[in-house]
């Protein structure tokens, strides 16, 4: 077998990220940047602050804030379920694949929400049971969810954004007929 003439894979960290942008040249437009992109920049600075002060603090409690992270994530995926359900496949067979898509991400930042929540909230609780003996599972933990909290932090910002572009792409096309 020749593996010379073989496509080359490439290996991308934020693969999603590099493809949404790619695919996104009709959308940077005073309207795209107003509807979109501003709205991505914005949340990238906001999200970013909040998650480096309150969610790497051990002593705060901040599972009323993924709860409210987890309803909503489940809302925009199951909105996204049911959008995809209206689209007649045959006929715009791509959106709706986009569609479902940007749900499952949706769907599985909100999971991803609630385990990190969970961690925290064991964290905290042998935090304060331990007081000041730290032990080596104790460091896992608060590792652990802080990269879920950032994983589902990425992930919300990603299909808020990919629904946001298909919606625009959407209501675009209709106002050109």
């Amino acid at each position: 077998m020749d593996t010379n003439n073989s496509p080359k894979r490439q290996y991308v960290l934020f693969r999603k990220w590099r493809n949404l942008l790619r695919d996104s040249k009709d959308t940077f437009t005073f309207g795209g940047a107003a509807i979109i992109w501003l709205p991505l920049v914005l949340m990238l600075i906001i999200g970013c602050f909040l998650l480096l002060q309150d969610f790497d603090d051990p002593t705060k409690d901040t599972t009323h804030i993924t709860n409210i992270g987890f309803a909503v994530l489940a809302g925009i995926s199951s909105l996204s379920f049911t959008w995809a359900g209206k689209i007649e496949q045959s006929s715009d067979r791509t959106l709706h694949d986009e569609v479902v898509r940007m749900g499952e991400v949706s769907f599985h930042a909100a999971l991803v929400y609630i385990i990190a929540s969970g961690l925290k909230y064991i964290y905290i609780h042998i935090d304060a049971a331990m007081g000041s003996h730290y032990w080596f599972g104790e460091r896992i933990i608060r590792f652990t969810y802080i990269i879920c909290f950032f994983m589902a932090f990425e992930k919300t910002i990603f299909s808020i954004t990919g629904l946001n572009k298909l919606l625009y792409r959407k209501s675009r096309k209709k106002n050109e007929n």
